[in-house]
């Protein structure tokens, strides 16, 4: 796959709740090896978009395709196994376990293998020497520094992050945006939704944005930025 390929492809994709239009006939392409962004207003459609993707749920019409596969009625394990990946907005992490063992028990590899992936992944993210501590007792940006990194212990080639900078201190904001330029570095792709919008035009060489369910933008920072929907989607209500 080139770099500049897209590992996606959202095709046409709705998604009712009932009389609810989630999401109405979104069209977007996800290119492979950078860090794309995902914005909109509350309830535009973002989470719902990450929960297809992932397969929590399927869509109504329309289909996803990941590296020219069509995982649109795949079930959430068979997805990951292909390579893909999240966060969530709140994080899921196991409280009673040490940050070690959250790792630890998403691995794929004999003991040894795991084991050591994990010591790596924890010290990329800071997180050494709080290995053996509770999850329960880490703070807010460790909890979710440690969720970032289990993810990582499956090698997933497509990462959807939910709000990875909210209620992230500057210092812990600043070591994840090193990380996440770290993977793209290494041939990763990112696909990241959160409000923080300086961060998200720092970080983001594509951005699409969502309202009511629909693509109403996409493009570079600077040609968000200056468009007239986004900021009446924004600022106009």
């Amino acid at each position: 796959m080139q770099v500049n390929s897209p590992i996606l492809r959202v095709e046409n994709v709705s998604r009712q709740f009932g009389g609810v239009h989630a999401l109405a006939g979104v069209t977007l392409a996800v290119p492979n090896g950078q860090i794309v962004g995902l914005i909109g207003p509350n309830g535009s459609g973002k989470t719902t978009l990450f929960n297809l993707i992932t397969g929590v749920v399927r869509p109504s019409s329309g289909r996803l395709v990941f590296r020219d596969r069509d995982i649109s009625r795949l079930p959430p394990h068979r997805i990951n196994l292909l390579g893909i990946a999240r966060t969530f907005q709140l994080t899921r992490l196991f409280p009673q376990m040490t940050a070690l063992e959250n790792m630890l028990v998403v691995g794929r590899e004999d003991d040894r293998a795991n084991h050591a992936r994990a010591t790596d992944l924890l010290e990329f993210v800071d997180l050494q020497s709080a290995r053996n501590e509770y999850a329960a007792n880490l703070s807010y940006g460790q909890q979710k520094l440690l969720e970032f990194a289990r993810l990582l212990m499956v090698d997933p080639s497509l990462i959807l992050l939910d709000e990875p900078f909210a209620g992230v201190n500057p210092t812990m904001a600043r070591r994840l945006q090193e990380r996440l330029e770290t993977l793209v570095e290494q041939g990763k792709t990112l696909l990241v939704t959160d409000h923080e919008m300086k961060t998200m035009m720092s970080i983001c060489s594509e951005i699409f944005v969502l309202d009511y369910g629909q693509l109403i933008a996409q493009g570079t920072p600077a040609t968000i930025q200056s468009d007239a929907r986004v900021m009446a989607a924004y600022f106009g209500r």
